[in-house]
């Protein structure tokens, strides 16, 4: 559910966690996948509620990143969330991650630039 924090770890190498999550009537999400331990480094991939259509993906690019993604789930109830290890080597007990996924809303700011 929206705002619950789900603690997993990547078991084994190969490990995949999924996720099913109702978004609602909400017009963008944000999913993080944060390092609890300092040593996770999370890939996330959102698929439509069926899992035909990859909707984003995402990977922490060093170990102990916290990740952060938005998407615009306008339009959509659910989606499904795959979270796995962004490097195949990095498994174990003590690689865990926290999931949590909060409704969310962007925040354009415009580009000044000083050199015109």
């Amino acid at each position: 559910s929206l705002g619950s924090q789900y603690q997993r770890n990547v078991c084994g190498q190969g490990d995949v966690d999924w996720f099913r999550v109702s978004v609602g009537k909400h017009e963008h999400i944000q999913i993080r996948a944060d390092s609890l331990d300092g040593g996770a480094a999370a890939k996330i991939s959102v698929y439509s509620a069926d899992g035909s259509i990859l909707l984003m993906s995402k990977a922490a690019t060093w170990p102990g990143q916290h990740l952060a993604v938005v998407l615009p789930a306008e339009g959509r109830e659910q989606v499904l969330i795959k979270v796995e290890s962004a490097f195949p080597n990095l498994s174990g007990s003590a690689v865990r991650y926290g999931l949590k996924v909060e409704k969310t809303y962007p925040l354009y700011l415009p580009k000044i630039d000083k050199n015109k």
